[in-house]
């Protein structure tokens, strides 16, 4: 359920990216966590803090889906 949640989250925020910045200012989109790594590692601001949108095998999680429903939904 938690992770459904998160999904629906990611799409949420992408989504409203589309709705409230005017298309003339939209440049891009950053995610600034890919993995679930530590901190330790170098690849995110909440170290150990399943933010990713992939495991640290590189797995798709449910929030790679909520985020590109997001983009998907504003083509």
């Amino acid at each position: 359920a938690q992770h459904q949640a998160m999904a629906a989250y990611y799409k949420f925020i992408v989504s409203k990216y589309f709705e409230i910045i005017p298309a003339s200012q939209q440049y891009g989109i950053t995610q600034g966590c890919l993995t679930d790594a530590s901190g330790e590692l170098g690849t995110g601001w909440r170290g150990g803090e399943p933010v990713g949108l992939w495991d640290l095998n590189f797995n798709r999680k449910h929030t790679y889906a909520g985020f590109a429903a997001g983009l998907q939904g504003n083509n």
